[in-house]
This record gives structure tokens, sequence and C-alpha cells, in this order.
């Protein structure tokens, strides 16, 4: 009978009880008595999930089977009825794969491989061109070994595995190239941060490694992205920058921007006590470890260091009421802002003084060699009043010093503004000069505007004489005119080894002019609307040294006579000299009130050149280097063809232009004909008789009624291009018979 269930026989009568036994012959060979197998009802019908052993020609239903064990050298095969297993024993070799064409399972199923030897067994799954796991439900795959902390291995090819379990929890590993095209690839982890390491050529030696932030680091807003550059850099040395949207590119300014640094900078390697530099701030380890940003809030304040806190920080420049430059003994002191209170001061401050003298700020005092300490300077003593003079700027001249030069503030200074100021008494300035006998005149500075004073004593005093006003010069410091009484041509010599100036004769004899031998000008010579003369018919000779030449207003004249009758005459550039000709210096014409002479420095070469008397009257229109006569106020061309009287007499000229009389027509001279006269030099040229008027020729006319008349003789031969000619026309001329 064809296949069926147990289930379904329906001549069993009652249902079979668990320890029934049911009895399955073999009928091998066309139908014979075989072997008899035996299977108990309680394996069979045995609830969901219960294992079942089948041995060999067995046939089972699935329905209730979680587990079938399959023994060795037994196979699974699909009967073709659904539901239905057969398990054949037409494979008796061992470790050999066993190949499941089609299962079902309404639950978990386990296929159990089992071999008495240490070879692996291998199960295929084949299913066409394509196997699926699908999962659970649950979405779950697992893949569990049978041993605990042992590698459960998807390919275990060593060269190239593409994904094993690892011994470590929470790990995998693989060996080969990892190719992922689902676009986002996340890395979780069990509880720390994950991480990418990636791994030197040289057996994983070293690693370099990409990790996430911890969860407490990451700011607000949580999960960030930043996108890399589309490029490599444009230059070498560029680092990524990156925008608030997590854009990310390759930047020169590192900076922030072009401008500098727009934002506060996170101070994060080493220190404490700063978290943000301000821009524009200076940042300053003040103690061990940590940080201090200095902001300036003043313009003009300067970096300050006090050693007794070990600290910097922005001040005002010290040194009195500006920046002082320091010395051992001066300063100078320049302020910062206005003088505008009384005491208030700058420029150069001497520091000396160990009397212990006390001072008073503003008034002025002279250094005493012998207490080596200040004094109140005063007009009325030649004692009080020379030497180094300064205003005192406080109660000690080693600590607070003297001002020697500079300008000083007082709340109401002498005189008024622009006065000079001189010394008066007890250590005051005046603007009033003394004019008593005996005191001392030395000037002190300047009135700047009624408060501010220019503080520059003179070095020089003057004691005043018995007359007010009036002094002698040997009241001056250093002039001593009693000693040696002075005599006449007698000056005032510096002796350095007095140091004063006394009564002496100068080196070389007296300061009259008639005297010195040698006199030298120091400077340009100025007559002062005078004349340089000579007395009783003297001679004024000026006479340079060796090549030297006789320069006046820019012309140099010969240092030597030329020969007879020879003219002065310039090159043009500032150089006189004597010529043989006035030929070589004149150009251009003479002019004179109807004709001038044109007398050339170069040779005559092109049609129109020309010198000799040249006219400028008269019409008509003229070529260059052809020959007209004057007739009825109009120039024509010659002619002494038949008939041609009228053209041959008269008054004949050279033209010298094309532009008619105004260009000149040479009456007398050497000119420059445009045409060939057929003769040679020295030929007697005429009247042309040719086609062409205008020209003269070498050949005598001789045609009956023609016209003879002569012109002038030739200079070089003739040439089709022009000749140069002597052109000096006969006032003759003869009509031939």
């Amino acid at each position: 009978m064809a296949d069926v269930k147990i289930s379904a026989l329906t001549n069993l009568g009652t249902a079979p009880a668990n320890d029934d036994e049911l009895v399955i012959v073999d009928k091998d060979g066309g139908g014979a008595s075989g072997t008899t197998k035996k299977v108990t009802v309680s394996d069979l019908l045995s609830s969901a999930g219960s294992a079942l052993t089948v041995t060999d020609g067995g046939s089972v239903t699935e329905s209730s089977v979680s587990q079938i064990t399959v023994g060795t050298g037994l196979e699974l095969v699909d009967d073709a009825t659904d539901g239905h297993v057969t398990i054949n024993s037409t494979v008796t070799d061992t470790n050999t794969t066993y190949d499941l064409a089609s299962a079902q399972s309404g639950s978990n199923a386990t296929i159990t491989l089992s071999g008495s030897d240490a070879t692996s067994d291998v199960v295929t799954l084949a299913a066409g061109s394509n196997v699926t796991l699908t999962d659970n439900g649950s979405n779950q795959i697992t893949i569990t070994a049978a041993t605990s902390g042992s590698a459960t291995t998807i390919n275990n090819n060593a060269d190239n595995r593409v994904i094993t379990g690892s011994n470590t929890a929470n790990t995998l590993e693989g060996e080969a190239n990892l190719l992922y095209d689902a676009g986002v690839l996340d890395i979780k982890n069990a509880g720390v941060q994950s991480e990418v390491k990636l791994y030197c050529e040289s057996a994983n030696s070293h690693f370099v490694s990409l990790k996430a932030p911890a969860h407490a680091a990451i700011s607000p807003g949580g999960s960030y992205t930043l996108t890399l550059p589309a490029a490599y850099a444009a230059s070498n040395g560029q680092v990524l920058s990156s925008t608030t949207a997590g854009s990310l590119s390759w930047t020169s300014d590192i900076t922030g921007n072009a401008a500098g640094l727009s934002q506060t900078l996170a101070v994060t390697s080493g220190g404490t006590g700063l978290a943000t530099v301000p821009q524009g701030s200076v940042l300053v380890a003040n103690t061990a470890d940590t940080l201090t940003a200095l902001e300036g809030v003043t313009d003009g304040h300067v970096l300050t260091y006090n050693s007794g806190t070990d600290t910097v920080s922005w001040s005002a420049p010290s040194g009195g009421s500006g920046t002082s430059l320091d010395g051992q003994k001066l300063e100078y002191i320049v302020s910062s802002s206005a003088l505008t209170a009384a005491g208030d001061y700058e420029g150069l401050v001497l520091k000396v003084g160990d009397a212990g003298n006390t001072l008073t700020a503003g008034t002025v005092y002279y250094f005493d060699a012998t207490q080596t300490d200040w004094v109140a300077a005063d007009n009325t003593a030649e004692g009080t009043a020379k030497g180094v003079l300064g205003i005192a700027l406080g109660a000690s001249g080693t600590t607070d010093g003297v001002l020697i030069q500079g300008v000083y503030y007082y709340a109401d200074a002498a005189g008024v503004t622009g006065d000079v100021l001189f010394l008066g008494t007890s250590g005051a300035m005046t603007a009033t000069a003394p004019t008593s006998d005996g005191e001392i005149l030395r000037v002190m500075g300047q009135n700047i505007d009624n408060n501010i004073v220019m503080f520059q004593p003179s070095q020089d005093f003057i004691e005043l004489g018995a007359a007010a006003a009036t002094t002698s010069i040997d009241d001056l410091s250093d002039v001593d005119t009693t000693t040696v009484a002075p005599t006449d041509g007698q000056a005032l010599v510096w002796d350095n080894t007095a140091q004063q100036w006394e009564p002496g004769t100068v080196s070389g004899g007296s300061f009259d002019l008639v005297n010195d031998t040698t006199p030298q000008l120091g400077g340009d010579l100025d007559v002062n609307g005078n004349s340089i003369v000579s007395t009783t018919n003297g001679n004024i000779a000026i006479t340079p040294d060796g090549t030297g030449a006789v320069v006046l207003d820019g012309l140099s004249y010969p240092t030597a006579d030329g020969a007879a009758n020879q003219p002065l005459i310039t090159n043009g550039s500032g150089v006189i000299s004597f010529g043989s000709t006035v030929k070589a210096t004149l150009q251009g014409p003479v002019d004179g009130s109807d004709l001038d002479v044109k007398i050339e420095t170069s040779a005559a070469t092109a049609a129109g050149d020309g010198e000799g008397v040249v006219v400028y009257f008269g019409t008509g229109a003229t070529v260059a280097g052809k020959v007209y006569t004057f007739s009825s106020g109009s120039w024509v061309a010659v002619s002494a063809a038949t008939g041609g009287e009228a053209t041959t007499k008269g008054l004949l000229a050279m033209a010298l232009s094309n532009s008619g009389p105004s260009g000149g027509m040479l009456l007398y001279g050497v000119g420059f004909i445009d045409h060939a006269h057929g003769g040679s030099p020295g030929s007697v040229l005429y009247v042309g008789d040719g086609a062409t008027a205008g020209e003269i020729t070498a050949t005598q006319p001789a045609a009956s009624t023609e016209y003879v008349r002569v012109v002038g003789h030739a200079i070089t031969t003739s040439d089709a291009a022009g000749s140069k000619i002597f052109f000096s026309p006969s006032q003759d001329w003869i009509e031939i018979a």
C-alpha cells in the first residue's frame, strides 16, 4: 500500500500504547522476506521536542521529531513524500560528507555527526546557486562552539579567514580585505570606547588608532560627523581645519582666519588656572603649573616684571612720568602723557650727590664739587652760577635726580610765552637779564607756554663789568688778556694747555691780505657790486696752474696764442680756440637786407645744396637743383632752344629748394644741380637747349636761332643724380644766325 502516517491506519483498532512495538519488514530482492526491524511506538509518537534514533531502512514522520541521530554510514534521504525522511545504509564509508537535499522542521532541528576518528566532519548545505541562513524569528543566527572558550570559525583558511570567532569576548577576527558596501559601518562596544587600530606591515608590531571620545567628554548635542576634504592638500605644510558643521578642509591659516584668532582659545595642554585665552592677551606662567592670560587694557602700558613677587603684569611705564632708559648715573625719561601738573617733566636726568643735601623740586641747583652735592644756584657770584646746572625733581639728588636738560612744568613759569630765561637768585629763573656789576649773565632756556620751560642751560656765562649792561672781553671766563697784554696786530689765540684764549700772533703772519704771500679763498669771492681793478695802469694777470685754463662764465679760453690773423672761434660746447678761417665756424646765411651770403661747414652733395649769394624774392614754382631766369617778377626755367631768348637772358639763379624762391635762389657760388651736365671737371657750362627746361649742359647750343649763354663751370664729373658746379652766369648771351 501507499505510504501513510501511522496515525492514519484504521485497522489498528485502538490506538497503540507507548510500549507497543511496530515491526517493519525489509523486503529487498524482488519481494523475498528480509530482515525485520522493530520500533517502539513511544519513539514514533513521542511529544514534540524528543529525540529519535532511526536504524537502517527506517522511515519516520518529522512533525513530532526535534532531533534525528544518524549512525555511522547512514544517509538521510527524502522519499518524495511530504514530511518523510528515509535513512538508508547505502553509504558505508566513514567520515563522509552527507548531503541534506531538503528538510522540514516545525521547531528546532539538530544535525549531529558522530565518528570515532579525529577527522573533522563537514556538513554541506546544497541549495542550487545560493544558500541563505534565515534567522529564528528573534533576529539571531547563532553558531556555537561545542567547547566553551574555543573558537568558532567560518572559513578557517589561515591566509584568508573572513570572520573568525575569537577566544576573547565580544571580538571577531579576520585576515582578508573587508569590502563593505552598505554605506554606514557601525562599530559598537560592550562598555568601552570604540576604536579602529591600523597596524604596520611588520608582524603587526605597531598600530595607529582612531578612538571615539569618552561619553562624559562629549559636549551637549551628542554625536557629530567629520567630513574629509575632497582632494589632497594644495601645498606642503597645510593642516586640516573644521567648520562648525564638521566639514574638514586643507588650510595654511593655522590662526583661525585671515584676521587672526577671532574667538577665545582653549588651553588644554599643561597647567591649571586658565580655560581660555582672550584675543590680544599674553600667556604667562606666573606660578608653577599655572597659566595666566594677561589682557592689555590701556594703550602705552608695558609688561613689567616684579622680582619681589616673581610675576609679570601690565603697567604704566616706570621712571617718573614717562618711560625710563636707565644708565649708571643718567636716565632719559620720555613721558607717555601730556605734562599738565607742577613737577611733570621729561628729559635727561642726572642722579649724583652724596652729602645728603635736601633739595626742593623745581629749584635750580649747581653741582658743588667741594660738597659733591647740589647747592642752590645764584647769579650774584661766579662760583654759584657756573658748572653743571639742573632742576631738582625731588628732595634727593641721588634718588629723585636733577633734570639737566629737558622740559619742566611750573605752576607759573617765569616770564611769558617765548621769553628767554636767565639764572636769577636763590635757584630761581627770571625773564629779566641781570645788569648789575659783578652779576653773572647765564641763559637757562625759554618759556614755552607760561607753564612749560625748555631747560637747556648755556655752557657760557658772562660776569658783568662796572657799567650796567657793558662787559669787557676779559670778563669771559675762558679769556685772559691781563697776564700778557695784547699788542697791535695780535689776535686771540687758543692755548690748549691753559684751556683759554690769550693774545698772540696768528701762524703765517698778520690778517692784512697784503702781508699774505700765498692767500687762499675759503669760498667764492663776492665783489659785492665792485670791480677788480689795478692801479698805475697795471695789468690784471690770471694764470692757471699747469694745464688749467681760464674759464669766464663757463667759456674756456685758449692757454696759448694762435697764428697771425686767426680769429677766436667756439666749438659750441664752451671751448674757445684760435681757428684758421671764418668759414670753419659760420653756419647758415649771413643775412643782409636784400640778399644773404650762405656759407656752409659741409660740402654740397645733394640737389639744391649750395653756398654763396642767395636771394628770396619773386614768385613761381621751383625744383631744387634746376636753373631759372627772373622775368616779370617770376622765376621761369631756362631754355636756349630756338626762339628762347626770353628764357635765356636776364637774372639767372639755381633753386635751393622745391618750395619756390622763399627757399632761396643762388645767384653766385657753389651749387649742386639735379641732372647730368655731360661734361668733366672744368667744362664750361651753358644754358641747355634740350627737351627739359631748367637744365644746363657742357654742349654749346649750335642750331640756328638758338642762344648761347655761359652759366659756370663743372666741379665734378657729370652724373645723372646730379653734379657740383661753380655757378657764375655771364651777363651776355648770343643768338645763333
